[in-house]
């Protein structure tokens, strides 16, 4: 079938799919109907589909790990769907009903099977609300004992301050502590009746001293503003309520930081304020100056969202397919990248809705109860009529309890057959094992590993690679000794920092494993290794060494280096290396400048060449030094010895060969024991082209300094 055949047989005969080309806007109204030609059977409205039960089959066990940095850098597992609260304003809490949990044994086995594939040193507990979880306290309790002996921390995202207990903070607190997040969303209690919050001012006083006397430092809360009916008696209210929560802070000794965060309400569709109107960018700046200049000097940090960010949310949030001309207008006009403040730009959306025939106000205006709605092609069961009895209710400040252990409130979702709220099975919590924790203050080995470092990771940087060569030892339960003190972090040292875009055979890193390591394990550690490590790195030597061994950065005192010159770049230098490599061999000395932070200084490199050699038409072998306090590059070699360009200096390959001690012995000398890999070979740089090599590895004429 060709694509239109396809679209018409998955909107028929699949439930839940919505093929726009299939409906049409009729003369007069916002929401899309069947077309005239539409085959038999087009839905309308089309029921949005919704799984009944969080199965385990369902969850990745293999999550895909990112070697560079990511903002989501953990394993994250949904715990609970839905949730049942009805805040007022949020979208999220509608079109997820009922709310459904995992089982508790299910959840820890899904983390085991994850840490164990991922590495990852975070475990993130999802839901839109994990602290309404119905076993959260076992759960944590259950979690953090099976993470915590691996240094894999435990986080809960959307924390309810009344939900919120000491037991669970200190749960999740185990291995490492950060700041805890709250989310008043509003300050009065008025206004938190209003969007029904179903939170007290004691009930967030309360969360704050618990937090604060658990070990937290610093706290952050969630407000909007621009709420339906807010006054200026309700900012009053806000700020009185965070001058409250400084003096709580206040008891405790230390630093403790309070972060605020603002986000202007916009209406959301499917919710029962989707018919209110939306404040005006100038409207959003008076009252964020209002509460900047009523808190400022009162020792919190103030964050918010761009106002500009907000009235392009709020012209496509309630939008029908006429904003698809406004955005397709607005992008012609350069309009990129208008998630991040600083790339925003209002002009061409403004320009977009003009040329379209409509304003802001038509998109902030408040909506009429009996208007046709766009998003009302889409039904997500929730009876309309219950949306604006709840409306209604929020002008009286009026609360409706959340059904999930309250009364049914009657929205439409559930048909208390296959769909309905679903809890997690009631399990007993786990009591701690004296010999559970992280290892620390135990005796302990330093086991020297050495390892490559491949073509196809010369652009990671040095802090990713070592966040990786971490994440390996988590793959395979390696036991790593940990520090002491508030962030515990794994006993790892690593030598001096390959610089971006080389490769190496020789790098070296030193880690403390509980126990004694004799050759055998030390085997058997290496091809655990290389078996869990991402391609493009292999360790080839593992060795236990004596206690109080000379540490990587001060000891690795010479290194030996390759650098390619690829052509054509570098075809006229190519002609004056041997040149080069004798002058810079008979010069006294040889002084560059290094420049620092603004500062400018002279250094004679001379010195620290001890050989400069040109082993091919295009390659050179350089051993420097290479200690903490004196060093020099391959690259300040090259570019000093050829005058060359400061462009073209990324463009030289460079290859580290070797690593020596200050001793003269390798970094493995002196070692109790010893194990390598047998047999290795460089997997992504090929030399087989060079000239032969003498005992040192490399061919006769080069310029021994």
């Amino acid at each position: 079938p060709n694509k239109h055949q396809l679209l018409e047989t998955l909107a028929t005969r699949v439930p839940g799919i919505y093929v726009p080309s299939l409906y049409e806007i009729p003369d007069g109204g916002r929401t899309a109907r069947p077309t005239s030609n539409a085959p038999e059977g087009i839905p309308f409205p089309v029921v949005a589909r919704t799984v009944p039960v969080l199965r385990s089959a369902d969850h990745p066990r293999q999550m895909i790990v990112s070697l560079t940095a990511t903002t989501h850098d953990r394993l994250p597992i949904e715990v609970m769907r839905g949730c049942v609260r009805g805040c007022r304003f949020c979208q999220a809490g509608y079109l997820y009903r009922p709310a459904r949990e995992r089982d508790v044994e299910e959840t820890v086995a899904i983390a085991e099977q994850g840490i164990e594939h991922s590495g990852w040193q975070e475990v993130s507990l999802l839901s839109l609300s994990t602290a309404d979880y119905s076993q959260a306290v076992e759960l944590t309790d259950r979690m953090s004992h099976a993470m915590v002996d691996r240094g894999v921390s435990v986080s809960l995202p959307s924390l309810r301050a009344d939900a919120f207990s000491v037991g669970l903070a200190e749960a999740v607190s185990r291995v490492r502590k950060s700041g805890v997040t709250f989310a008043p969303e509003a300050g009065s209690q008025r206004l938190r009746d209003v969007i029904n919050k179903g939170l007290t001012e004691a009930d967030i006083l309360s969360a704050v001293d618990k937090a604060m006397d658990a070990g937290w430092t610093s706290i952050k809360l969630y407000f909007m503003i621009g709420h339906p009916t807010e006054t200026e008696q309700d900012f009053e209210e806000l700020a009185q309520l965070v001058e409250r929560i400084r003096a709580i802070l206040n008891k405790y000794s230390g630093r403790r930081a309070i972060t605020l965060a603002f986000s202007p309400f916009v209406p959301k569709a499917h919710t029962p304020f989707q018919w209110e109107r939306q404040d005006t960018i100038e409207a959003t700046r008076s009252k964020l100056a209002w509460i900047k200049h009523r808190l400022k000097g009162r020792g919190v940090e103030i964050r918010y969202h761009d106002s500009a960010d907000t009235a392009i949310e709020g012209v496509i949030s309630r939008g029908g397919r006429e904003i698809a001309d406004v955005i397709e207008g607005a992008w012609r006009r350069g309009a990129r990248f208008d998630g991040w403040s600083e790339f925003c730009e209002f002009g061409p959306w403004e320009a977009a809705l003009s040329e379209n025939g409509l304003t802001l106000l038509d998109s902030f205006r408040e909506l009429g109860e009996h208007e046709e709605l766009p998003w009302e092609i889409v039904n997500y069961k929730i009876d309309r009529r219950f949306f604006i009895k709840e409306r209604h209710k929020a002008y009286q400040a009026g609360l409706t309890p959340e059904c999930k252990h309250e009364r049914c409130s009657a929205c439409g979702v559930c048909d208390f057959q296959a769909m309905r709220n679903l809890l997690a099975e009631s399990v007993t919590s786990v009591k701690p094992q004296p010999n559970q924790g992280l290892l620390q203050g135990v005796a302990g080995t330093t086991v020297r590993l050495g390892y490559s470092k491949g073509e196809s990771l010369r652009f990671i940087s040095h802090l990713e690679l070592q966040r990786e060569l971490e994440r390996t030892f988590r793959r395979v339960a390696v036991p790593v000794l940990y520090s002491a003190g508030f962030s515990p972090r794994p006993r790892i040292s690593a030598g001096p920092a390959l610089a971006l875009g080389w490769t190496s055979d020789a790098e070296w890193i030193d880690v403390e494993l509980a126990g004694s390591w004799p050759e055998q394990r030390l085997a058997g550690l290496l091809r655990d290794l290389n078996t869990h490590v991402a391609p493009g790195i292999t360790f080839t030597v593992a060795a236990a060494m004596p206690p109080k061994v000379e540490s990587l950065v001060t000891g690795i005192e010479v290194s030996t280096y390759v650098a390619q010159f690829p052509r054509p770049s570098f075809d006229t230098s190519l002609g004056m290396l041997t040149q080069a490599s004798v002058a810079f061999v008979a010069a006294p000395s040889v002084v560059i400048v290094r420049e620092r932070k603004g500062r400018r200084r002279e250094i004679d490199i001379r010195p620290l060449v001890h050989e400069f050699a040109v082993v091919a038409g295009d390659e050179v072998v350089l051993r420097l030094t290479t200690a903490s306090e004196q060093s020099v590059k391959p690259s300040e070699v090259l570019r000093a010895a050829l005058d060359l360009d400061e462009g073209l200096v990324p463009l030289i390959k460079i290859h580290k060969l070797e690593a020596t001690l200050a001793s003269g012995d390798g970094p493995t000398m002196g070692a109790l024991a010893r194990a390598e890999v047998t047999g290795f070979e460089t997997r992504d740089t090929n030399y087989s082209q060079q000239p032969a090599r003498d005992a040192r590895g490399y061919s006769g004429g080069r310029s021994t300094c």
